[in-house]
C-alpha cells in the first residue's frame, strides 16, 4: 500500500507540472509578430512621405494644344518682373518709401552688367544712380518635369474607333497621380499634396474657365502654384469687331474673378499678357491691366494678425510675377539697331513691374515713375526718334 501511494502521489506531481507548463506555454506563444503596414504608421510620417513623393515640382500644361499665343522660347529674355529682382524704394533718410504693402524684395536684382537703380528722394523726385549686381546664381533645382493634359475626344458618328486615335496608356510606374489612386484613405491623405505641388499653366481663359467649373470648391483650394497667359484682342480693323474685342475682354475679368474667388490658397500667380494693339501703348487704363488689378489687389495686399504670424497659420499675401510681351521683343526682330532692341525689352519689364505694383497697393503714380524716368530720361533720344510704347 505505501509503494501505490507513492507511486500515485508521484503521478499527481508529475500532471500538477505538466498542467503547470502547458497554462504558461500559451501566453508565450500569444505574442505574435504584428506585419505593419503603410497605414499603421503615424500619421506624422505619413505625410513626410507624401511631401517625399510630390517633392519634385511638376508643371502641368492643361492647353497644349493652344498655338495662338506667342511662345516663350520666341521672346527675348528678362521680361519677367517679380519681387526678387527689385529692392523697395528707400528715402534719402534710410526710412522705407511710403509704399509699405509692397511685398518686393530687399535683394538686389542679379544679372551680369551694371544697372540702374532707382533712389527716392521724396514721393515727386527720383533719380537714376549705375549700381554694379553680383553674378547670376546657378539654380539650385532642375527643371521641373512637364506634363501636358490632352483630353481625348471620342468621336461619335465613326463607325469603328481608329487605333491612331486612342488615348496613349498611361505609365503607372512614373505617373504622378498612381499614388492617389491606391484606396480611399491614401487618396484623401495625399490630395492636398496632390495639388499642391504642380504648376498648373493654362494659355487660354476657357480653359482655366472649365478647369474651375469642374472642380470642387475643397480641391481647388488646395492649388497653390497658378500660370496663366493671355493674348490681347488688338485693334479691330473693321469697327464692327468692337463688339469681339469687348465680348474677349470680358472673358478674361471673369476668368481673374473666378480664379481669385475659387483659389483661395494660391500663393503664387504667373501672368504672362501678350500684347497686339498698334500702336502699343503702355498704361493702367488698359483692360487687362484693370481687371487683373481688380481680381487679384486683395490677395496681394492681405495681411496676418499677430496670432497667426505666430501660430504661421494665416494666409501669406500673393506672390505675383508678370511678363508683358509683344512683336517688339520677339528674337529675331527687325530692328535699326541694337540699343533699341535693349530698351524695348527694359520698357517691357519696367511696365510689367509697374502693374505688379500696382497689385500691392502703390498708387499709380508711384507705380509708374520708374517707367516713365527711364522712357523719358535714360531713352529720351531713342524716344524722339522711334514709336516707344
Amino acid at each position: 500500500m505505501a509503494k501505490r501511494d507513492r507511486y500515485r502521489d508521484r503521478i499527481k506531481l508529475t500532471q500538477s507540472t505538466a498542467g503547470a507548463t502547458k497554462k504558461a506555454k500559451p501566453a508565450i506563444d500569444k505574442v505574435k509578430k504584428k506585419r505593419l503596414g503603410f497605414l499603421d504608421l503615424p500619421g506624422e510620417i505619413r505625410n513626410m512621405i507624401y511631401a517625399y513623393c510630390f517633392e519634385d515640382e511638376v508643371q502641368v500644361n492643361m492647353t497644349p494644344n493652344a498655338h495662338h499665343t506667342l511662345e516663350e522660347e520666341k521672346v527675348q529674355p528678362r521680361t519677367w518682373a517679380s519681387a526678387a529682382q527689385y529692392e523697395r524704394p528707400k528715402l534719402a533718410n534710410g526710412d522705407v518709401s511710403n509704399n509699405q504693402r509692397s511685398n518686393a524684395n530687399r535683394t538686389a536684382a542679379v544679372n551680369n552688367s551694371p544697372s540702374l537703380q532707382l533712389n527716392i528722394i521724396d514721393r515727386g523726385t527720383a533719380v537714376l544712380s549705375i549700381v554694379a549686381v553680383g553674378k547670376p546664381r546657378p539654380p539650385t533645382h532642375p527643371e521641373p518635369r512637364s506634363i501636358k493634359y490632352k483630353p481625348y475626344r471620342r468621336r461619335h458618328n465613326a463607325p469603328t474607333a481608329n487605333p491612331s486615335e486612342q488615348p496613349p496608356a498611361t505609365k503607372w510606374p512614373t505617373s504622378v497621380g498612381a499614388l492617389v489612386l491606391t484606396n480611399r484613405q491614401i487618396h484623401s491623405e495625399a490630395l492636398p499634396f496632390f495639388y499642391a505641388t504642380p504648376l498648373f499653366t493654362f494659355e487660354t481663359t476657357n480653359a482655366l474657365l472649365r478647369f474651375l467649373a469642374l472642380l470642387p470648391p475643397h480641391k481647388l483650394a488646395y492649388i497653390r502654384k497658378l500660370q496663366i497667359a493671355h493674348t490681347t484682342y488688338g485693334d479691330p480693323v473693321n469697327p464692327r469687331d468692337d463688339m469681339w474685342k469687348a465680348r474677349h475682354e470680358r472673358a478674361w475679368a471673369r476668368a481673374m474673378g473666378e480664379a481669385a474667388r475659387l483659389l483661395t490658397g494660391l500663393q503664387l500667380l504667373r501672368c504672362r499678357v501678350v500684347a497686339n494693339e498698334r500702336p502699343l501703348v503702355f498704361g493702367m487704363g488698359v483692360g487687362w491691366a484693370q481687371a487683373l488689378t481688380k481680381a487679384w489687389s486683395a490677395a496681394c495686399q492681405r495681411t496676418m494678425t499677430p496670432e497667426e504670424t505666430r501660430k504661421k497659420g494665416g494666409p501669406e499675401p500673393l506672390r505675383v510675377e508678370i511678363a508683358v510681351q509683344s512683336a517688339w521683343v520677339v528674337k529675331g526682330a527687325d530692328m535699326p539697331n541694337g540699343h533699341l532692341r535693349r530698351a524695348l525689352v527694359e520698357l517691357h519689364r519696367l511696365f510689367a513691374e509697374a502693374v505688379r505694383r500696382r497689385l500691392y497697393g502703390w498708387s499709380e503714380e508711384d507705380a509708374m515713375v520708374e517707367y516713365n524716368l527711364v522712357k523719358f530720361d535714360k531713352y529720351k533720344r531713342l524716344s524722339e526718334r522711334y514709336p516707344m510704347p
